[in-house]
Formats: structure tokens, sequence, C-alpha cells
């Protein structure tokens, strides 16, 4: 969670690319994200860094959740600039 004095400032966005730039490629593909449907500021952050929408579930108290897996691109290929 952040405050949300760092909303918008790109934080999340720089923080999830500079995790990713630490895994080997291979260990990348194997990550998956979970996001609360109705929270489009994770999502955008997410497919913005390379995942793409999986599947979609309800939980066993009736809430949803969106499952996201990395299909890329690579870090050394992303955008430097951690607001875009």
């Amino acid at each position: 969670h952040f405050k949300r004095t760092c909303w918008g400032r790109g934080c999340a966005t720089a923080i999830v690319r500079h995790y990713l730039s630490t895994l080997k490629p291979q260990d990348r593909r194997l990550l998956r994200a979970k996001v609360d449907p109705r929270n489009t500021a994770s999502i955008r952050v997410l497919e913005k860094c390379g995942f793409r929408r999986g599947r979609s579930r309800r939980l066993p108290n009736g809430t949803r959740e969106l499952v996201y897996h990395f299909a890329g691109p690579t870090p050394a290929s992303a955008s430097p600039n951690p607001a875009s």
C-alpha cells in the first residue's frame, strides 16, 4: 500500500520495474499478480510493466479478483521514465 501522496507519481511502476530487473528472464515468466478488479490504478501499473490479464475468479467471501501474468517486455526494453 502507498500513501496518497505517492499516488499518480509513478512510484508503484518504478518499484515493479526495478523488481522485474532483478529477476532472470526465465523467472519473470512465472510471475502472477492478483488484483481487485476495482483497483484500476494497480491494474494500470501491471499492464504498463508487461503483465496481461488472465482469469477472473470469485473468492470464497464473494469478492472477485483478477489474475495477471507477466508477458513482457523485459525490463531492459521498458521505458526508463517511471511515470510513463
